[in-house]
């Protein structure tokens, strides 16, 4: 059986897993560019969405995926506090000094107290993070497009592809829909397999990203030139 749909893979290696004899087994095929690319799961590579979360932020090297990830467990969770909007000012342009939506829904600059409060609480889980050097790093383009060649994940490829297009991106485009659909979370199953471990986004997707930051390293080049 062929599916695009999750369900019937947990049914199989996890939730019915016993009724089946022989054992069934299940694997994620990728079309990489015209190869086709099998990775065997197991009930064990069935993990819920926190935990996935938790252990690349634990696992993940860099501080901008270890933010990636917590970025997302803060919206997994429904936790849109002081630490969300802390957090979602380090994906958008324009932000040195990080801001806030007003109960009017108006855009404010975050105060001190605000940033020192939201930054107490995401140093229990990123102990090292501190807004103004993340956020000067990622208004460094030479250093996030290195980044986005290092990293090995498609999804942390697109996420990083997509701080760099922000407010760039055509809008209504089929690619900013994906994109954005993979930036939250309201598309997820409760259940999934974990992007680190699996090549979840698209090669046409990543061969359109791999295409668009070909083109801003030449235009870093004719910069320096």
């Amino acid at each position: 059986m062929l599916t695009h749909d999750f369900e019937p893979i947990i049914d199989i290696v996890c939730t019915l897993r016993d009724i089946f004899s022989p054992s069934a087994k299940a694997y994620f095929i990728s079309n990489i560019n015209g190869t086709l690319d099998e990775h065997v799961i197991t009930n064990t590579d069935v993990k819920s969405c926190v935990s996935v979360c938790e252990s690349n932020i634990a696992d993940s090297a860099d501080i901008i995926h270890k933010l990636i990830y917590y970025r997302r467990l803060v919206e997994i969770n429904d936790q849109k506090d002081i630490v969300w909007d802390l957090l979602s000012n380090v994906f958008h342009k324009d932000r040195d000094i990080p801001q806030i939506k007003d109960e009017d829904g108006s855009l404010r600059d975050m105060t001190p107290d605000e940033i020192e409060l939201a930054t107490s609480i995401i140093q229990q889980k990123i102990d090292d993070f501190d807004y103004s050097t993340v956020y000067a790093r990622t208004k460094n383009i030479s250093d996030m497009v290195a980044l986005y060649r290092n990293s090995a994940s498609g999804y942390e490829k697109v996420q990083i592809y997509r701080m760099l297009k922000d407010g760039d991106m055509e809008r209504g485009s089929a690619m900013k829909k994906y994109v954005d659909e993979t930036f939250h979370v309201q598309n997820d199953y409760l259940f999934q397999l974990n992007p680190r471990q699996y090549k979840i986004v698209p090669q046409y997707v990543l061969n359109y990203c791999d295409n668009e930051i070909c083109t801003i390293e030449e235009s870093l080049v004719q910069t320096v030139g």
